[in-house]
This record gives C-alpha cells, structure tokens and sequence, in this order.
C-alpha cells in the first residue's frame, strides 16, 4: 500500500473499548452456565474506522476524548501500535473512558452494555481546527452525537472542515432513529458529502417505508450522495444524477457482523479519495467488510490492508442498475 497516496483521514469522536466475549448462546439464562469461547479487549467504534484506514496506507488522525482507566489505556496503546496518530486525543487523570460490552453467540448474534464515559468535554483548540481544515477526509460517526463529552463539539467541527471544502462522510449509526440527535443529524447530512448507512438505519431516519424511498429522501436532505450498506446483500449506491446501481457482497460464513460497517465505511472513504470512483469505493468496500465477518472480534482483529489470497481486493463485482422503486 505504500505506493498509494496517503490521505489524512480525521475521524472524530466514537473512541470506544470494546469488550468482546463469545458465548456458546443468547440470550444468557440466568442459573445455567456457559462455556466463554474467546474474550477480547478492543478499539471498537471510530477505532475500528482508524485501524483499518491506517492499514490501507492513510495518515488516520483520532480526534476525541479517551479516558485513563485500565481499558482505555490497553486500547490507546493499541491505536498506537496500528499507526493511528492520536496527538489530538484529549484525555486526564481519573477519566473514564466509555466501555461496551459486546456479547456473540456461535450464532453471530449479538448483545450490547455501554459504559458512558467520564470526563471533561472535548475542546477545538487552535491545533484541532487547523487539522480540520487541511484534512483530506473527515469522518463523522452519528454515535460522537451521543457521547456526553463529544456532543456539542461535532457540529461545530463539522462545520469548520466543510468551509474549508473537506469532504465530509457521514454514518448516523443506530441513533438514527432518536429524537434528541435528530436536528444535529440532519444539519450533518446537509454538510455531507456522502452518507453512509444501514437500510435500516436509513428507514429510522426519513420515516419511510422502502428503501428506495429512504434513500431519495437522503438525497433531498444531503448534499452529497448516499450509499446504503444491505449486509448480505452488498450496498447500493445512490449518486446525484445518475441511476442507483447496487453491489453485491462476496457470499461468505458469517461468525461476527461486529465492525463490519466500520470496515466498509474506512475502506470507502480512502478508495474514494484516491479514485474519486463511488462505485469503485463501493465494490472494495465490500470485499472488506464482507471478510470481516468472518472473523471474530474487533479493532486489531478487523482486515488486513492487503485481503489474503482468493479475496484479491482488485477483483470488481458485478454491479445491477436499479430500477425505479425496485425492491432490493
């Protein structure tokens, strides 16, 4: 990958820790044990977007807050060991960092326990908005929405970067669909130059009833394009101007859906930059996502930059021009 140019690509906010334990079956009974298959101390969230965009060859820059508690530390460590530049990370003494306990089953299943983090609140210095506005890319998770200590900056960082005409990537995540970071979404979507998202997520979001709906409303709504992530069945791209066409995802054996999207997410962005292509962003992005679920875990467990043999990450897919309304 060191042959690629290497974009400076701002994530911000999201810094979790996951905690992955896999278990024989959910949900948990109480009063009947169960055997624990693997257990795993992580980056989760905006540090599985870093990981695997510092593994493609960017310059992946975490913009956040990270608390100083035993789990944190593990995780800053880790970043640091990926290559992820954390010089902007803001962290004290006796903060703690926000913690989620992710529970898989032999299923592929899931379960999810947050730890709200504590702390003080992330600040724009003069060295972050200057970062912001030379950036290539900046990323913006919907859940840096939610978290306590990042929320009232998100916005204004946003809008920083977009007028400095850095394209900004948005994914709304699951609190799509809650009321209290709805108008902050929504001002995100309209600085966006794309958004990215579950169909489900994009359902949440526009009060729609199809996908195609949803979508079309995102695209009123953005200023940018959309690409909706359909999991098995691959993503579709809507792109201004032009008919959506969808991708489908390499047919593999599902162990753990965990960070997938993060995965898709990085991997676009950086293909993006370097080809301008969104349906050549697209394809890539899927064949990395789609190995990733075959692989149990989080942060340092997401793919390698170079995709093992049979999964050559050069490989195009046949993509389908949708029609009008089509039903995916």
């Amino acid at each position: 990958m060191s042959s690629a140019p290497q974009p400076t690509l701002v994530c911000i906010g999201d810094l979790v820790v996951d905690l992955v334990i896999a278990v024989e079956e959910l949900p948990i009974a109480p009063n009947r044990a169960q055997n624990i298959r693997a257990y795993f101390i992580e980056p989760g969230g905006a540090g599985n977007m870093l990981i695997m965009a510092a593994r493609l060859g960017a310059h992946a820059v975490a913009l956040g807050t990270m608390g100083s508690d035993e789990y944190a530390q593990r995780a800053y460590a880790a970043l640091a060991d990926e290559g992820v530049d954390l010089r902007y990370v803001q962290r004290a003494p006796g903060e703690e960092n926000v913690l989620v306990l992710v529970v898989v089953d032999d299923r592929g299943e899931h379960a999810f326990l947050v730890r709200e983090g504590q702390g003080a609140s992330f600040v724009l210095t003069e060295a972050v908005q200057a970062l912001l506005r030379h950036a290539h890319l900046l990323l913006v998770p919907g859940y840096a929405l939610h978290e306590r200590r990042m929320a009232d900056a998100v916005l204004p960082a946003a809008r920083i970067a977009a007028s400095a005409n850095v394209p900004i990537l948005v994914d709304p995540g699951p609190v799509s669909g809650e009321p209290s970071v709805r108008p902050a979404l929504l001002e995100l979507l309209r600085l966006s130059t794309f958004v990215l998202l579950t169909a489900e997520e994009s359902l949440q979001l526009s009060g729609q009833s199809s996908e195609e709906a949803a979508a079309q409303w995102l695209l009123h709504q953005s200023h940018g394009d959309v690409v909706l992530k359909l999991g098995e069945r691959g993503c579709a791209v809507y792109a201004r101007g032009a008919a959506p066409r969808r991708f489908p995802a390499p047919r593999v054996a599902m162990r753990d859906t965990s960070g997938a999207g993060d995965v898709f997410d990085a991997v676009f962005a950086v293909e993006w930059w370097r080809t301008r292509d969104p349906y050549r962003a697209a394809q890539r992005a899927n064949r990395y996502a789609a190995y990733k679920v075959t692989q149990l875990g989080t942060g340092r467990r997401c793919p390698p930059g170079v995709l093992p043999t049979g999964w050559a990450d050069d490989e195009t897919q046949d993509d389908h021009i949708l029609s009008q309304g089509e039903h995916m």
